[in-house]
């Protein structure tokens, strides 16, 4: 990188290959067409392998074990930041804006909404572990263990509540503006209508943003006029419509408010 190209960095932090697959091309070329001084570079950070001592809590920071809002920032820097920082030889000052897209897999469920997971909604995982099914029809998470379920919940809803507390975070000694965006139940719910897909994940977000190489118009489009994008103009009164039950494990998104938010400056 040139030393013009390190002093203006924009992050979003994401879960996974599918994020990358998906968004990491129309968003950078949205922030392209929007950067008149042509200064802005993009980076999509995923989540680096965990160390040996670490819970496994997948691409997803805020569900994981041991992270809470007393460590959360500094686990961020962590386990996205510091490694891209060091490859690519540039300092936090430069970061002008961090984007976090998280997926809210049904945090915000009451403990009514979470039921014995049906014989025919079985999935496991490469370890054996069964998954959660979002039920979006009956508003419900199925669950292998309730209890399991309900603590999850509770530990990723006070991390995503602290985080969509802050306009800024700290990477090691520099405050950051940082904005929290949101698909519920996932970006696979939103962009493939399924919430529980287990194969092809990858292939069907790239299938999706191949369909925008040349229409990043046809994007914008895509989340700003979808009936299940949120219709608030407020970034905290979004996410306050999406905690209400069951809307967190339903087809929502409030990513039209990131493309409004480049769109009008504010990286």
């Amino acid at each position: 990188m040139s030393k013009k190209e390190k002093q203006n960095i924009v992050l979003f932090l994401i879960e996974g290959d599918s994020e990358i697959e998906a968004l990491e091309f129309p968003f950078s070329e949205l922030v392209a067409q929007y950067d008149d001084s042509n200064n802005f570079t993009v980076f999509f950070l995923k989540k680096k392998e965990k160390d040996e001592d670490e819970e496994d809590g997948g691409g997803d920071i805020t569900s994981q074990g041991g992270i809470n809002p007393g460590n959360i920032e500094r686990i961020i820097t962590k386990l996205y930041v510091k490694s891209y920082m060091e490859k690519y030889k540039f300092y936090p000052k430069y970061i002008r804006h961090v984007f976090h897209i998280i997926d809210l897999d049904g945090a915000y469920l009451e403990e009514d909404h979470i039921k014995p997971i049906k014989p025919e909604h079985i999935y496991r995982d490469k370890k054996g572990k069964i998954k959660l099914y979002y039920n979006a029809e009956e508003g419900i998470i199925e669950a292998p263990v309730i209890e399991d379920a309900v603590s999850r919940n509770l530990n990723k809803s006070k991390n995503i509540d602290y985080l969509t507390s802050l306009n800024k975070i700290s990477i090691e000694s520099k405050s950051v503006l940082y904005h929290a965006f949101y698909f519920a139940s996932n970006l696979d719910h939103f962009i493939n209508n399924n919430a529980n897909m287990h194969s092809g994940k990858t292939e069907a977000a790239e299938a999706f943003s191949m369909n925008y190489v040349s229409d990043i118009d046809g994007f914008c489009s895509f989340f700003c006029n979808d009936p299940d994008a949120t219709k608030e103009t407020d970034y905290s009164l979004s996410w306050e419509e999406v905690k209400t039950s069951p809307h967190s494990v339903q087809r929502h998104t409030n990513i039209n408010l990131l493309i409004d938010l480049i769109k009008n400056g504010g990286i």
